[in-house]
């Protein structure tokens, strides 16, 4: 036989029945493992997304915690800076009570 002859005498290999088994069978194990791959996939992200959900959560008590911590810092500072302003109006104030008393008595000398 010919070349051409032998070329179309030839099973066809892309029709064979053994071939397209083989090959649906190829294909199906790659799906599998395609899956499989995509559901270890799913399982790490979901394990990374509960992971950062908690350390998220752990931010926002320690920012919580902070921003009392901060508030109460802040409140004895107020308080501590008013208590210096009181006693220095309260000083300011005696003196000034002082000076009068002492300008009170030379006025009087002075008029008497």
């Amino acid at each position: 036989p010919t070349r051409i002859a032998a070329y179309h005498t030839a099973p066809d290999d892309d029709n064979d029945p053994t071939s397209l088994r083989a090959r649906l069978s190829e294909l199906r194990r790659q799906l599998d493992e395609s899956e499989s791959a995509l559901g270890a996939i799913r399982d790490t992200k979901s394990l990374l997304c509960t992971s950062l959900e908690a350390r998220v959560a752990r931010r926002d008590v320690e920012l919580a915690d902070l921003r009392q911590e901060t508030e109460t810092k802040e409140r004895a500072h107020r308080t501590a800076a008013e208590v210096l302003v009181r006693a220095e109006a309260a000083r300011n104030a005696a003196e000034r009570a002082g000076r009068t008393a002492a300008d009170c008595a030379r006025l009087g000398r002075l008029v008497y």
